[in-house]
């Protein structure tokens, strides 16, 4: 297996030297500090993946990769970046055509499942190109023989006929490890459930249907209590079985057109269609509950600790418009619902119950 050129650029010299004891095994790894020093870099050597800041000085992560891509557009894109602003992730994925958006705190294997991802996809690509640009070359050097010997012309026939049938069985093989990729880039690696950027897509979608259908639309922010004191007491495995058991009670309890997904950490999205407030209360209650009353001892925890949960809610288009203002409100929701002793459901402002 080759040895991948990576592209790391950061301006904080301590986050360079955590992603590169992240991919110290099996890439050649040069660093930058900003995005001219990269972009000088990129013109003079070729680079295979681009692991890249989005705030820097000067020029952005999505400034780098937009440029990036005159020299090496064949390039695996990557953004980290400690913010979730809406419009760097749009920036990313159109100006920068970045594979992906990771927002921070880092983790390591889970940037490595990105990454590896991201190269299975990229040799698969390489590959298809360069069978193509063969196919390319065999039928040109076909049309030009042709008119020289019927012979050999009736030999090239033959030899296209195979290579297009191994064509269609590699881009068949293709296709299938296409949409593996695919999948696994919308999908949450602990619990399964949409990862944050598919879940926020589905969310803006089931909103636009509920503006133009005129239906109702809830977003529910849901986060572990205490988290951190779970996974303090009793070890990082042990709190990644909690949100699991968690995924797996939340997803239990809503229909097909409801939309479950892990936003990151601890934090979970909820979004419940057509339903009121009061149904929408009834529903977080039994969560709840649900939650409160599980028994938790079958994965690590003492029986007489109890895991819960602070739920915060928004309604469209009472709370916003927007999917941004939706999750803002429920955010807020939320953490009111912690100041006011967890455990419990906190609607947003300046709606009344029906």
């Amino acid at each position: 297996m080759r040895t991948y050129s990576m592209l790391l650029v950061d301006d904080e010299v301590e986050n360079l030297a955590l992603l590169k004891r992240i991919f110290r095994k099996g890439f050649s790894i040069t660093m930058a500090s900003n995005g001219e020093e990269a972009l000088k870099h990129i013109k003079q050597s070729s680079v295979d993946i681009i692991v890249t800041d989005q705030r820097m000085p000067n020029m952005s992560g999505v400034d780098l990769l937009e440029q990036a891509r005159e020299f090496c557009p064949d390039a695996v894109r990557i953004i980290i970046s400690g913010y979730t602003d809406l419009e760097d992730m749009i920036g990313a994925i159109n100006r920068g055509e970045a594979h992906r958006y990771i927002t921070k705190p880092i983790s390591p294997d889970e940037l490595k499942i990105i990454i590896r991802q991201a190269m299975e996809r990229y040799e698969l690509t390489v590959q298809n190109k360069l069978l193509n640009e063969q196919i390319v070359e065999q039928n040109e050097e076909l049309r030009q023989k042709k008119a020289e010997l019927e012979q050999i012309n009736q030999t090239l026939e033959k030899r296209v006929r195979e290579r297009t049938c191994e064509l269609g069985q590699t881009n068949e093989r293709l296709q299938h490890a296409l949409e593996k990729v695919e999948r696994l880039a919308r999908t949450d690696s602990l619990t399964g459930v949409s990862n944050r950027w598919y879940s926020l897509e589905q969310i803006s979608r089931a909103i636009a249907q509920a503006r133009r259908y005129e239906r109702k639309v809830t977003v529910l922010l849901i986060d572990v209590d205490h988290f951190k004191e779970i996974n303090d007491s009793y070890g990082h495995a042990i709190g990644d079985n909690v949100l699991v058991r968690i995924t797996e009670i939340i997803s239990g309890m809503v229909r097909e057109i409801d939309i479950v997904g892990r936003l990151g950490g601890d934090e979970f999205v909820l979004c419940l269609n057509e339903l009121d407030i009061a149904m929408v209360e009834a529903v977080a209650q039994r969560l709840l509950e649900k939650i409160r009353s599980a028994s938790w001892s079958m994965i690590g925890i003492e029986e007489s600790k109890a895991v819960t949960i602070s739920i915060g809610a928004a309604l469209f288009p009472d709370h916003g418009d927007k999917m941004e203002e939706l999750i803002e409100a429920s955010d807020t929701a939320m953490y009111a619902a912690k100041r006011n002793g967890r455990d419990r459901f906190q609607l947003a402002k300046n709606v009344e119950s029906s």
